[in-house]
């Protein structure tokens, strides 16, 4: 049976029959990640607490943080003493890709006070996710670089380093970014088994799905969209010559990349997904 895709005030998928492309258990499998959705410009409203990540017994380095993010560009990260965090407080903001992923910046608050930046082109990607490492010593050293590379593409040296606690994720106005960070590499068969069946179904769909490209297996399939407009209130104003619609629209499309077996997940055949974790086509409203 073929499924479909609907968009409304919630989305939804319904099963097709077929086989599900499954992520290896490698150094690049990114299914046991904690994973961060952010589209909120430049404001940080998840924070997570970086325990796991401050270095113990260690003389010199005391944060040693892993993470990879598939963004266009902007992938912004604050470190932090405490949560919440104003625009006023000390704070380490770390900015990769920044200006159409062009350069990067540290910086010792939101926005501002900049101490280091760098133009360096292309470190992010909408299609593939990167990965990067932070490490900052106990004397203030912050560097930041690429998995697989030894030398920091940028640094600074903080002569007053703040005592770090929690670590959050954002973009710029208009990006949106997914974040994999704390992976587990070592607990694989531990993990596997305490997924649920829905937990593995959307680790096999969603993992390496990509919302930024149109879900066809050949290019040049034509995806079509249904639409429907559903009118609860019309409003008019003849003195002003406006037109008010109220309602809710309907999108429904085929997403040939959303495709599973129910007998491999306990019979499941929906599952609910948030809204930016597949693609969807833009809408735009002409005057």
């Amino acid at each position: 049976m073929n499924g479909f895709v609907g968009l409304c005030v919630l989305i939804w998928i319904t099963r097709v029959s077929g086989s599900v492309f499954k992520p290896k258990d490698n150094l690049t499998d990114l299914s046991h990640c904690t994973v961060d959705y952010s589209q909120s410009g430049s404001v940080y409203k998840t924070f997570y607490d970086l325990a796991d990540n401050l270095v113990e017994g260690n003389e010199t380095l005391a944060l040693d943080f892993h993470f990879a993010v598939l963004a266009p560009s902007d992938a912004h990260i604050l470190l932090s003493p405490s949560d919440p965090v104003s625009k006023e407080d000390s704070v380490y903001e770390i900015v990769i890709g920044a200006g159409g992923n062009t350069f990067c910046d540290i910086r010792r608050k939101q926005k501002s006070d900049v101490k280091a930046s760098v133009r360096v082109k292309d470190l992010l990607s909408a299609l593939d996710p990167k990965f990067f490492w932070i490490h900052i010593t106990k004397d203030g050293v912050i560097d930041v670089g690429q998995e697989g590379e030894e030398l920091p593409f940028i640094s600074w040296t903080d002569p007053d380093p703040l005592p770090l606690k929690y670590i959050s994720f954002s973009t710029w106005s208009g990006i949106e970014a997914k974040w994999f960070f704390n992976c587990k590499w070592k607990q694989i068969e531990k993990v596997e088994e305490s997924l649920t069946f829905t937990e593995k179904l959307r680790r096999d769909l969603l993992f390496y799905y990509d919302p930024y490209v149109r879900p066809v297996e050949n290019t040049s399939t034509i995806t079509t969209v249904a639409i429907t407009l559903q009118i609860n209130h019309v409003s008019l104003d003849e003195h002003q010559g406006s037109l008010e619609l109220y309602g809710t629209t309907k999108l429904v499309w085929h997403d040939e990349k959303l495709r599973w077996d129910p007998a491999d997940y306990g019979e499941l055949d929906t599952l609910h997904i948030f809204r930016r974790e597949i693609w969807q086509p833009d809408l735009v409203l002409l005057k």
